[in-house]
């Protein structure tokens, strides 16, 4: 008799710490914004504590990627001077986490008259 309360305490104590992991992931949504358009810098924020990132960004036909690793919050800032981005051009960049948290940005491009 024992026996089957230990089992049946230990099963309870698994299945309530999977229930809180589970339900803190399904909360869990990591957002990218852009900070500064020249030069483009952007942040991240609510991914997973000391998460490593891979970042590509897509702009003006220049595709460039970073791999990162975000702070004890979660966040991150990264500035990426190599690309030029003017007014006129958009900007998409994609976050993936290697603990899974996936964040997507686009910033559309303003519209401008031919010169």
């Amino acid at each position: 008799m024992r026996a089957i309360l230990v089992i049946a305490l230990a099963l309870g104590v698994l299945l309530v710490g999977s229930g809180t992991a589970s339900g803190e992931r399904s909360g869990h949504k990591a957002t990218l914004e852009l900070v500064k358009r020249t030069p483009p810098t952007l942040k991240g924020t609510s991914f997973h504590s000391r998460e490593r990132v891979r970042l590509v960004v897509v702009a003006t036909q220049q595709k460039t990627t970073k791999r990162l690793t975000a702070g004890p919050g979660g966040a991150f800032v990264v500035r990426f001077s190599e690309l030029a981005v003017d007014r006129c051009s958009g900007l998409t960049a994609t976050a993936i986490g290697a603990r899974g948290s996936r964040a997507r940005l686009s910033s559309p491009n303003v519209y401008c008259p031919p010169a």
